[in-house]
């Protein structure tokens, strides 16, 4: 069964009018994507207690870093299918996002393997706390082998936008983010198995939303439609990836060092005082989670009209 999703072209129409349709489906969902960790951390600290909650959250930002890179990174897929899409080349549109989806294949898998072979070490250096050091490590090792379904579903969500689609995307993210509300409410509360549990339901919800990412691409008539025996490195694309990516991710784990550092300097002084700086956090990950919708929009909105010469508009 075919999927019939509808190309959004950004280059036509009233400015204000395009860009809110587009946006808002994205903003809507760092909205959602708020409230759900804000619920997550009061399901956490109420019923695993205020050592699982400040086990998870003395190691988040670490834990940003390297997908704050690898997402920044893969938007270089996102601008240049834009583009492509722009300028109606559908080829040059296709080709690149079979290169984008195996990128975040092998890139994830990479990410994946080395990130949980080296976290022992990095929470070793920003100083979590000896009685919360297990529970922190445990974690970090469960969340970071999804990193590669957290890529594909990135990756995903980007060549969708790039065609101008926002929804889908934001329907998969609300999808997965009350899956993993339901399954902190099982794992957690019923089996009691703190923050094992809350590890597995994130690892859980971001295969669902892979999944499903990844079967719409397949089955959409949009022209990133995926053919499995097409998925390949075009050397093309790739290099274009990686001259648009390469600054947007150094760029984007800026902010993430800068959390991790003060995390670190928390650490020093406990249990209660990682709790209580995680609450304060939370206010923080909402501002940057909107600026952050904002950025992806306009993006995808320039790069549409630079591609189809509109340089009025872009």
């Amino acid at each position: 069964m075919d999927i019939s999703l509808k190309n959004n072209d950004l280059t036509e129409g009233k400015i204000w009018k395009v860009m809110l349709n587009f946006v808002l489906p994205i903003f809507l969902g760092t909205l959602f994507q708020s409230l759900y960790t804000t619920i997550d951390a009061i399901i956490i600290g109420r019923f695993a207690g205020k050592d699982a909650f400040a086990a998870i959250e003395s190691v988040l930002s670490f834990q940003r870093l390297p997908v704050s890179f690898f997402v920044g990174l893969s938007s270089g897929a996102t601008i240049i299918i834009s583009q492509y899409f722009g300028a109606k080349k559908k080829e040059e549109v296709s080709k690149a996002s079979h290169t984008a989806i195996l990128f975040a294949i092998v890139g994830g898998l990479l990410l994946s393997v080395l990130s949980c072979v080296l976290s022992p070490f990095f929470i070793k250096l920003i100083k979590v706390p000896n009685e919360i050091f297990y529970q922190a490590q445990i974690y970090t090792i469960i969340c970071f082998s999804g990193i590669v379904f957290s890529m594909v579903y990135n990756i995903g969500s980007g060549i969708l936008r790039a065609l101008g689609d926002s929804k889908t995307p934001f329907y998969i993210l609300i999808l997965s983010n009350i899956l993993n509300i339901i399954l902190d409410l099982i794992l957690v509360i019923i089996f009691k198995l703190g923050v094992i549990g809350v590890g597995f339901a994130t690892l859980i919800s971001q295969i669902i939303s892979a999944i499903l990412i990844f079967i719409i691409l397949l089955r959409t008539k949009l022209d990133c439609k995926i053919y499995i025996n097409r998925i390949r490195f075009y050397k093309k694309y790739l290099k274009e990836i990686f001259r648009l990516g390469l600054p947007i991710g150094i760029q984007s784990i800026i902010y993430p060092i800068a959390n991790t550092t003060i995390q670190s300097n928390i650490n020093i002084f406990g249990v209660s005082s990682i709790a209580a700086w995680a609450v304060c956090g939370k206010l923080d990950f909402l501002i940057w989670a909107v600026s952050e919708a904002f950025s992806i929009a306009i993006s995808t909105f320039v790069a549409q009209n630079y591609g189809a010469k509109k340089t009025s508009k872009s």
